[in-house]
């Protein structure tokens, strides 16, 4: 795992991982702020530094803690029979394809 982060930053110049950090800190805060838009600042900043193929995987790892964080409320006032039938639609769906 090391190897693979040390491959990735190790090409980077210090304001290159500058300018990733500040894009992932900017992006979090307009998350916070806005509650949407980070992934696509993200992808679209790093992609122009790191390359899209490591930005979108960034861009998804970035956004997975604040989806746990949602998570409680959304069991708690969640209409478990509606939601129910459309994860069932869309589990069959991906199925047949």
């Amino acid at each position: 795992m090391l190897e693979s982060l040390d491959a990735l930053v190790g090409s980077l110049s210090g304001y290159s991982v500058a300018y990733a950090v500040g894009t992932v800190l900017l992006a979090a805060f307009i998350r916070g702020f806005l509650g949407f838009g980070a992934s696509l600042l993200i992808v679209m900043m790093l992609s122009a530094v790191l390359g899209p193929i490591v930005a979108v995987p960034v861009a998804t790892l970035t956004g997975i803690p604040a989806t746990f964080q949602l998570l409680p409320t959304a069991v708690r006032f969640g209409q478990g029979r509606g939601i129910s039938r459309t994860a069932a639609i869309g589990i069959t769906a991906l199925r047949l394809c």
